[in-house]
């Protein structure tokens, strides 16, 4: 969580007014990283009504690598961001591990920049914050 923390604060993002966690389960994370903010969870595991309104930051850890197709998932999450406002994804990375039995994708750096430019969004900055998993920070056109 602390280093989660620190990148936000890098950022300057630590106080977005609406962040959209998409798929976070009970929202333990983002409502630590952004105390101050209003956080809307949406988790389709646990059958939540689909978020409402639009969001300065959508914030999807470990999420994508679930999807059978995360150029159309992307460009959902792309409709809940305000004009000017922010992506952050987080997945594991390639590896030489076995891919999970639940996975169905491993993520690069380049993949990642490539899928967020696809859906004319621009990469703030791609990250590696452990051996494992590989981020990016990416920003809707005004």
């Amino acid at each position: 969580i602390i280093e989660t923390c620190q990148r936000f604060e890098h950022w300057q993002l630590r106080c977005p007014k609406r962040v959209l966690d998409y798929g976070g389960e009970d929202g333990w994370l983002s409502r630590h990283v952004f105390p101050e903010s209003e956080v809307v969870v949406y988790d389709i595991s646990h059958d939540c009504p689909e978020p409402e309104g639009r969001f300065d930051l959508v914030f999807a850890a470990f999420i994508l690598e679930h999807v059978c197709d995360p150029l159309n998932f992307v460009h959902t999450l792309m409709q809940f961001i305000v004009p000017g406002g922010y992506l952050y994804l987080e997945v594991p990375r390639v590896t030489d591990l076995p891919i999970m039995h639940e996975h169905v994708s491993q993520w690069s750096s380049r993949a990642l920049r490539s899928l967020v430019s696809l859906i004319g969004m621009n990469t703030i900055e791609v990250i590696l914050p452990n051996d494992t998993d590989v981020a990016i920070l990416a920003r809707r056109k005004v």
